[in-house]
């Protein structure tokens, strides 16, 4: 039977994990948004020589990018 697949477990943790998953992506494009136009406004306000590290960029994209390969490997997998 379906019910019995242990893979589906419970609908309502199941739920939970996905609007889990929903804000951190949230989370993660509102970060990235945020040094976008802190680097930007930064040049135009501060200093034209401010820059904000590409390390930084790097790591939230990179999260962003694990964060989606983890929910379609999830998704896949039903």
């Amino acid at each position: 039977m379906a019910s019995d697949d242990p893979r589906r477990g419970d609908p309502a943790e199941n739920r939970q994990l996905r609007q889990l998953r929903l804000a951190a992506g949230g989370l993660i494009l509102a970060a990235i948004l945020f040094l976008v136009v802190g680097d930007t406004l930064g040049r135009l306000l501060v200093n034209p020589n401010f820059h904000i590290d590409d390390v930084a960029l790097g790591v939230l994209v990179g999260a962003l990018l694990s964060l989606v390969f983890g929910e379609t490997i999830v998704r896949l997998r039903r």
